[in-house]
């Protein structure tokens, strides 16, 4: 690898560079996406109360609040791992989602927990496929530009590079949690229920809870 490394990371199979100032670009765009979900997850929405909760819901909150590690991790290998050491440049790029995805993840699963409303369950169902797509995305990363193992050399072990193929296994490995433990979930009758028959006159103000056996 050339000696400009530490300013922009051209990869070698793709051939577009990503320039060091990219990822504060994208750490700004997913900022702004983060506030936007949270905004959003109070627009009309209204106070859980003592609504009984569905099956799935404490492991969808569970999922929601793990990925604060994410955040922590983030930071940890922006400051200490990105440039010339062992990530190269492009890895700004997915950290800096899983440092937005874990900035906030104790709140919205603060909202998630304590208020109802179609905004709660549309927010929690993006920030949970957000937070799947962008270890997906840093998967993607790791198969166009793997740590380069600098300044040690990268161990193999069982025939798989222990940087590239292990750290591809875990993302993806983490992205199926987030998926099947939380995502999937959110589809259930169950949980559509208890967070979209909240009914909300937009009008007047008025928040209720919509009754289907009244209405039959």
């Amino acid at each position: 690898m050339s000696s400009n490394h530490t300013e922009e990371c051209v990869h070698e199979k793709w051939g577009f560079p990503a320039p060091a100032w990219s990822g504060g670009i994208c750490f700004t765009f997913f900022a702004l996406h983060a506030f936007l979900i949270v905004g959003l997850m109070y627009y009309r929405s209204v106070p859980a109360g003592d609504a009984p909760k569905p099956v799935w819901f404490k492991t969808i909150r569970r999922v929601i609040c793990w990925q604060f590690y994410r955040f922590v991790g983030g930071i940890v290998c922006q400051i200490n791992l990105v440039g010339p050491h062992i990530l190269p440049r492009a890895w700004s790029h997915p950290l800096s989602g899983d440092i937005t995805v874990g900035m906030i993840s104790l709140i919205v699963g603060y909202i998630f927990h304590t208020r109802r409303g179609v905004p709660v369950y549309c927010a929690a169902t993006a920030y949970l496929v957000w937070a799947a797509w962008d270890l997906c995305a840093a998967a993607f990363t790791d198969g166009m530009d793997p740590p380069t193992g600098a300044p040690k050399p990268v161990k193999v072990i069982f025939g798989i590079q222990s940087l590239h193929g292990w750290m591809t296994g875990w993302l993806l490995l983490n992205a199926t949690i987030i998926y099947v433990g939380a995502v999937i979930p959110l589809w259930t009758p169950g949980v559509i229920d208890y967070f979209c028959s909240v009914n909300i006159d937009l009008g007047m103000g008025k928040k209720e809870r919509v009754n289907p056996a009244a209405e039959a």
